[in-house]
């Protein structure tokens, strides 16, 4: 038997021991290095360093030149900064370890215009969780087949007014797709129809849009500094406080206001099709809900505004890529014609038959991003990863456009080639990979609409490709475009340039379909 004495050293002896591995453990983690990346200046880092547009492009550059692998980083003003290239890293970092990346950067601005609550600016918790179920529910698989109805009619006035067929025409292609975009979203989040390219709510959006988009661009002083925002207004350098009072009455309005029209809608038993089948609907008549009306609100904006600049890019690129390769668009037309028999348009049930389509949406994700850095994670708490470190507190940023153009996954990246997702032997080929994996995001933050987004711009392609041909894109000044020479801009949702193209009716009528929609 142990004496008490005998106990006593074993204790001390393990808790020694352990006090010991764990100062190992703390030494070699500091002994790790940042990944590499651009030697920078005492305090302030890489401030200069960090590009001023279209990051992406550079850091895909960057790992030519920092070449001991995929990741690089940048220290600006104490910050770290990491930048994953590799869809590898990607996965591993952000969905197998989820938990400790799923934080989001702290934009002041955002919260000061009211925002920094949003599905995508929420810190993970409990609030973070019901917005995602509550998402979920209309945003499923049956949710989303629930508003084929909708985007076919939205879709058919679209294609209507591109031929002008009712007062439009088939210049400023991007302002089309914004509003057909809008008008769809307005229809299935609130049920509400808009009456024309005045429509007051529909303006409201785009501006709550436009100033939340504005306020979550880095550049922000208060940002850097959060402690601003405690300082009078009327101080020298505190403008960003006026600003961000003007900019929070329209975001509060563009918040409210539809919900309003929908319990108005909802208390006078409004039953047409579009309300009734609306987000905003199901939450009103669901006798069980728990949410109160401000969660609610915050929840169908954030459906509006994450779904209108990003599905419109992909939209306006789907254009643009048809008109620039007339023998993709022939191939998708000749599998339409031959499952529809040109007796009717397309639907959602026709997908698992149309694989060239298919592929030639996948290769509209992968050749330009919708999003080409992912929305920044936070890592929760410090991290080693391979023979790095990755501080508390680090910006972590997947970098999607490189990922979807690295040579040895998709050969022949900077071209246009539907064909290379044909005839994959298995889901986990690494050679040309799905690209949907990765252009909505990643673990935690994964966007929750990317079903209705994917769904969308499948009945846009097949509806479009069914009844008309798209040619001859220009610029404004009439220069034609071409694939290797488009300037995509910068910002989180890269815009294609502006453009034109002509919309000419194939032999399948635009007046049958609208007919037999109605």
């Amino acid at each position: 038997m142990l004496s008490f004495t005998s106990h006593g050293q074993i204790f001390a002896g393990v808790s020694i021991a352990t006090v010991a591995i764990g100062y190992c453990l703390v030494h070699l983690y500091h002994r790790l290095g940042l990944p590499p990346g651009p030697r920078g200046w005492p305090l302030l880092g890489n401030l200069f360093d960090r590009p001023k547009a279209k990051d992406w492009l550079v850091y895909s550059q960057w790992t030519k030149v920092y070449g001991e692998g995929n990741i690089i980083s940048l220290r600006i003003l104490g910050h770290t900064l990491i930048v994953l290239n590799s869809a590898q890293d990607a996965k591993e970092l952000l969905q197998t370890r989820a938990a400790n990346y799923s934080s989001r950067i702290n934009m002041t601005m955002v919260k000061l215009i009211g925002m920094g609550d949003g599905v995508v600016t929420s810190p993970p918790g409990e609030r973070f969780r019901t917005m995602r179920k509550l998402m979920t529910k209309f945003l499923g698989s049956q949710g989303t087949k629930n508003c084929e109805m909708t985007i076919t009619g939205a879709v058919i006035a679209f294609l209507s007014r591109l031929q002008g067929g009712e007062g439009g025409s088939p210049e400023d292609l991007r302002v089309h797709v914004k509003r057909l975009v809008g008008s769809t979203l307005l229809q299935l989040v609130y049920g509400y129809l808009p009456t024309g390219d005045d429509d007051a709510y529909m303006k409201l959006a785009e501006e709550a849009i436009s100033i939340v988009l504005s306020a979550a661009r880095p550049g922000w002083l208060v940002d850097t500094f959060p402690s601003l925002r405690f300082l009078p207004s009327w101080l020298p350098g505190m403008g960003f406080k006026r600003t961000a009072e003007r900019w929070r009455a329209t975001v509060t309005r563009a918040r409210q206001e539809p919900w309003k029209w929908a319990e108005h809608a909802q208390s006078r038993g409004a039953g047409n099709v579009e309300y009734s089948s609306s987000f905003a609907a199901q939450l009103l008549s669901d006798p069980d809900r728990t949410q109160d009306d401000a969660l609610c609100c915050t929840v169908l904006l954030s459906l509006y505004s994450g779904g209108l600049e990003p599905t419109s890019s992909a939209a306006a690129t789907l254009f643009l890529t048809l008109a620039m390769h007339p023998d993709a668009q022939a191939k998708a037309q000749e599998e339409i014609d031959s499952v529809t028999r040109e007796e009717r348009l397309p639907t959602l049930a026709d997908r698992p038959r149309l694989p060239y389509l298919n592929a030639l949406l996948k290769e509209v994700y992968r050749w330009q991003p919708i999003v080409p850095l992912a929305i920044p994670h936070i890592s929760s708490d410090a991290d080693q990863y391979e023979r790095y470190r990755i501080p508390k507190g680090s910006i972590v940023l997947p970098n999607i456009w490189h990922m979807l153009h690295d040579p040895e996954k998709y050969p022949d990246p900077m071209d246009f080639k539907p064909e290379r997702f044909l005839d994959q032997p298995s889901p986990e080929d690494m050679i040309n990979e799905d690209p949907t994996r990765y252009v909505f995001g990643f673990g935690q933050r994964k966007c929750p609409g990317r079903l209705l987004a994917d769904s969308f711009l499948f009945l846009l392609a097949a509806k479009t490709l069914a009844t008309v041909h798209i040619s001859e894109t220009v610029d404004m000044e009439g220069k034609p475009l071409s694939p290797d020479a488009l300037d995509y801009s910068s910002g989180t949702v890269s815009q294609p340039p502006a453009f034109t193209c002509t919309v000419r009716r194939r032999r399948s009528s635009l007046d049958h379909a609208r007919q037999a929609h109605t």
